[in-house]
């Protein structure tokens, strides 16, 4: 029976970021355990704030006299100790506070659930199987592969997630599978149920109600074998007996966090694998410049076997659907449907001026123009519509339609082809799985419906549009959707890529992904860019931007790479690298930093609301 309580305040304010003692009044100390969420008195304020114990003990180094815990939120054990520290590591990491991380790893209580729950946890076990930490190029093609007495006729990369999971699980411990969203989810876990396993599947990801989530986050704390399968969030998922670590794609934009703490989920379960010593795969079709690294410094080993290459061609010519295209689609439909990829969505990418050439932006906020699937002018920054357009240079109001998006794409598809069903898939029109028939699937990067059987052929529009994105990851992520497209296709089934020079082309016709990798990394490293070093990024008055770097400057192994008005009057940007090595000393220089400034604010001219007086992110994916 402990007297004193150390509890984590849930709060992302910065002064808020460590661990307050409590005292456990008396009718609470037969029944508090750590894990539990307690409510607890802070400052003048009536309300009381939401926290998590970390510890019990009858003894602490305050003298004075404490406040005593209000009430026990519930008996139900939300923060084991093995997630508060990977919370704490990951907000340690990206200078964050612990509330920051904790939104993502602890769900919100369901009252109704949680009053028929029985406090069986048990604690993190030890590990005692030998840790392998590897990453494979998975096999790009729709396979048939034995599972016991069932087959599973599918993704290859499905097949190896599983696989990967069921022999923790025959080792008598846990794995969690790590994807980018909730259809990815609904693959692996209708494959295990098909197999038979699916009883010991945890669905986990933030396309589950309030409910299942937390009926998963209790779930994935019983003592027992089983495959957790989810997004970003599944890595924050309570097991206490966690063999292995399953990443797929671990470069789709979808696993970076797009708020605080702007983390990656191959870093958090990077920092998990660390924690609790287990193995950990990242599976791809294309190697990410980040698993790369970590091969190359040894951290990886390559696990990649060897597999029969896709049929890939592809073409140079300015013609956006040249003889090259036709001729693929022709012959994938004699088998099949056929696969259409386009880099936007919509009638038209961009729309400009028909008088003066002019590019068309927003009157609301300047941003660029585009044509919807319903032919609405539109905003691609405020997604506002702009149907009494009025161009800002010459004043006249009639539009000409820029490169065709996929609604034009599959319109004129419509008429090259006659009487071929056409099917548009984006994100805004979701299709996860079309049949056997012949047809033409035109789709944007990511939201590929599965073919049954796969497709009969898969055409890449656009390559150019999609090497000219202005960020220094446009190449790498441009060759992973085009090989996550690839590799829906039937065996057998050719593939065609147009817009694309022969010098990158080379390298994705014979599949060369990791010597792709290798040759970028090498230019990262002559830049100093990531992923080979880190990039901190900060947004406020010139005069706070100016402190915060001059203290980061003086670190060893960090340098400024510049600092420039932000386009918002007022506003500074200061952008600066830093080896992983000075990773601990720049947290800590920020942590300090953001605490003198806590009570400090500037307001924020889009949204109107007030904000933190300067905004750093560390490893924002979008800075650069």
């Amino acid at each position: 029976m402990a007297t004193y309580a150390k509890v984590a305040i849930e709060s992302p304010l910065p002064q808020l970021d460590r661990l307050f003692d409590y005292e456990v009044p008396n009718d609470l100390i037969e029944s508090i355990r750590v894990g539990q969420t307690v409510s607890v008195p802070f400052g003048k304020g009536v309300r009381g704030l939401t926290g998590f114990v970390v510890e019990l003990t009858d003894e602490i180094e305050y003298q004075g006299q404490l406040s005593q815990i209000s009430s026990l939120v519930s008996e139900t054990i939300m923060l084991p100790p093995n997630i508060y520290k990977l919370v704490r590591a990951v907000a340690d990491r990206q200078a964050v506070s612990f509330g920051d991380v904790a939104k993502s790893a602890i769900p919100n209580r369901a009252v109704r659930a949680d009053r028929n729950q029985k406090n069986d946890y048990a604690s993190v076990e030890a590990n005692k199987i030998p840790a392998i930490l590897k990453a494979r190029l998975c096999e790009p093609r729709i396979v048939e592969r034995a599972f016991g007495d069932e087959v599973f006729t599918g993704n290859a990369w499905v097949a190896d997630a599983l696989e990967a999971a069921l022999e923790s699980v025959a080792d008598g411990c846990s794995a969690i599978i790590c994807v980018p969203d909730f259809r990815d989810v609904d693959l692996l876990v209708e494959a295990g149920v098909s197999l038979g396993f699916g009883a010991i599947i945890t669905r986990y990801g933030s396309e589950l109600t309030r409910t299942e989530r937390f009926m998963s986050h209790i779930s994935a704390m019983q003592h027992r074998p089983q495959i957790v399968i989810g997004t970003r969030s599944a890595l924050f998922a309570p097991l206490q007996n966690l063999g292995q670590i399953i990443i797929w794609d671990d470069e789709d934009p979808s696993h970076y966090d797009q708020s605080s703490p702007y983390i990656s989920s191959r870093e958090v379960a990077l920092i998990r694998q660390t924690l609790e010593s287990c193995s950990i795969s990242f599976l791809s079709h294309a190697r990410s410049l980040a698993v790369q690294r970590l091969i190359s410094i040894g951290y990886l080993i390559e696990d990649s076997e060897a597999f029969a290459k896709p049929v890939v061609a592809f073409s140079e010519k300015d013609v956006r659907v040249d003889t090259l295209a036709f001729n693929t689609v022709r012959s994938g439909l004699s088998l099949g449907p056929v696969l259409v990829q386009v880099s936007n969505i919509g009638v038209a990418k961009s729309a400009y001026c028909k008088n003066c050439g002019v590019r068309a932006h927003c009157s609301h906020c300047t941003g660029p123009l585009w044509l919807d699937e319903k032919g609405d002018i539109r905003c691609r920054w405020c997604n506002g519509f702009n149907q009494a357009f009025h161009c800002l240079t010459c004043g006249q109001s009639k539009l000409r339609m820029g490169r065709a998006g996929s609604t034009r794409t599959a319109a004129e598809l419509g008429m090259v082809f006659p009487g071929v069903p056409i099917l548009e898939a984006t994100g805004t029109s979701i299709t996860q799985i079309v049949d056997e028939k012949p047809r033409i699937v035109v789709s944007t990067p990511g939201a590929e419906p599965q073919a049954m059987g796969g497709y009969g052929a898969v055409l890449i529009l656009d390559c150019e549009v999609a090497l000219a994105r202005d960020s220094l990851h446009a190449r790498e992520d441009a060759v992973r959707v085009w090989a996550n497209a690839i590799a829906l296709a039937a065996p057998g089934a050719k593939n065609a890529l147009i817009g694309l020079t022969s010098e990158l082309g080379k390298f994705v016709a014979n599949w060369r992904f990791i010597e792709l990798a290798q040759e970028e990394l090498q230019e990262r490293s002559t830049l100093g860019f990531p992923p080979v070093q880190r990039l901190l990024s900060a947004t406020g008055e010139r005069t706070n931007i100016g402190q915060l770097v001059e203290q980061l400057c003086l670190l060893d192994g960090v340098s400024k790479l510049g600092m420039a008005p932000a386009g918002t009057p007022g506003e500074w940007r200061a952008l600066l690298r830093f080896t992983y090595a000075a990773g601990k000393n720049v947290a800590d220089v920020v942590r300090i930093f953001q605490l003198k400034h806590s009570g400090a604010k500037r307001l924020n001219q889009k949204s109107g609301q007030h904000q933190r007086a300067v905004s750093i992110k560390i490893d924002d994916p979008r800075v650069l």
